[in-house]
């Protein structure tokens, strides 16, 4: 199901497990060996993440499987919590100490009328904050809304306005009407979204497309580069973006899986540079593409023949250097700390 901006990790991760425990459209034993991985323990990065191999070596059909292909690291059934005996650290929370209501001044929340992004349109004007615009596309529930913080909190602390954030118009006036007023925003909550699978170009215009679109929108009006003085978006994701979904395409008997290329011979990466948010950015994506191994299209063409014939539904995978891994993401547990407890 497409939970918010969550498609990617829904698609990336969907397992296709059967009742029996097996994958449908796997064909040979030859795909035995995917089960047989590395993981280190800690914060995942790409190294610690891949496995990789000689292809001789990847592709040997007498590989032994060491763990359940639905397990997560060291053989735990995902979705259960990880036993710890350690006190979790105390996480640093940057330059903006604890507290501080000057980050909360003036403030945008879509899909703000009810649930989720009223409760944070409550709490801010709890702590401080001048003024909260929400955003709904209902509009007996988000004027409800409005009047009902403005009750608690006092006149004008709660600003409605009705619209789709996928209408850009809409997602402007959300910035222009409090600067109009106030001169600054300084918090976007990109909050809206939706759970419906038949209606997925809705629901990915709505969850990913809009959420995109306010970033953007953030740089613009809230940007120092634009004369602004910053601020903070806090984009509403979900955590079944870090969970697999045991079973999601059972019903098809289709496969889904990842390839991610790295630094590839295409127009697409030599002309990465002019194609950027502003200059800036463009050097740096250069620099960081310089800085990578490259490989010909020729290896990705290989890494997708492969992937057809052996790779397991819901897998990820790299092909980097010319070499192919497989990138295996932790149970979320493993590497989550606790910053805060709340009642």
């Amino acid at each position: 199901m497409f939970c918010r901006r969550s498609m990617a990790g829904l698609w990336r991760t969907a397992s296709g497990l059967t009742k029996k425990g097996k994958y449908p459209l796997i064909g040979s034993n030859r795909a035995l060996w995917l089960s047989s991985t590395l993981r280190k323990k800690g914060r995942p990065n790409r190294q610690s993440q891949c496995r990789g191999g000689k292809r001789e070596e990847i592709m040997d059909p007498n590989c032994k499987v060491s763990r359940p292909w639905g397990a997560g690291p060291g053989g735990q059934q995902l979705g259960t919590k990880s036993p710890t005996s350690q006190k979790p650290p105390e996480i640093p929370w940057g330059r903006v100490s604890k507290g501080s209501s000057e980050c909360l001044q003036v403030a945008i929340v879509t899909g703000g009328a009810t649930g989720i992004g009223y409760s944070a349109a409550y709490k801010l004007l709890k702590h401080g904050a001048k003024c909260v615009v929400i955003s709904s596309r209902r509009k007996e529930k988000g004027v409800e809304a409005a009047e009902k913080l403005n009750g608690r909190f006092g006149k004008d602390r709660a600003l409605f306005i009705q619209g789709d954030v996928n209408d850009e118009k809409h997602f402007r006036c959300l910035f222009e009407e409090p600067i109009r007023r106030y001169g600054q925003v300084d918090v976007l909550f990109n909050n809206a979204g939706m759970l419906e699978d038949k209606n997925w170009q809705l629901a990915v215009d709505t969850n990913l497309t809009s959420l995109i679109r306010g970033n953007f929108l953030a740089f613009e009006y809230m940007g120092k580069n634009n004369n602004h003085h910053g601020g903070i978006v806090v984009n509403n994701a979900s955590i079944v973006g870090l969970q697999t979904l045991h079973g999601a395409p059972v019903q098809t008997g289709i496969r889904v899986v990842a390839l991610c290329p790295g630094v590839t011979e295409t127009v697409l990466v030599t002309d990465a540079r002019g194609k950027q948010y502003n200059p800036d950015w463009g050097k740096e994506a250069e620099r960081l593409l310089s800085s990578l191994p490259t490989q010909s299209t020729s290896v990705t063409g290989l890494a997708f023949v492969d992937l057809i014939r052996y790779a397991p539904s819901g897998t990820i995978w790299v092909i980097e250097n010319s070499q192919l891994l497989r990138a295996d993401l932790p149970d979320r547990h493993s590497y989550s700390t606790v910053a805060a407890k709340y009642k």
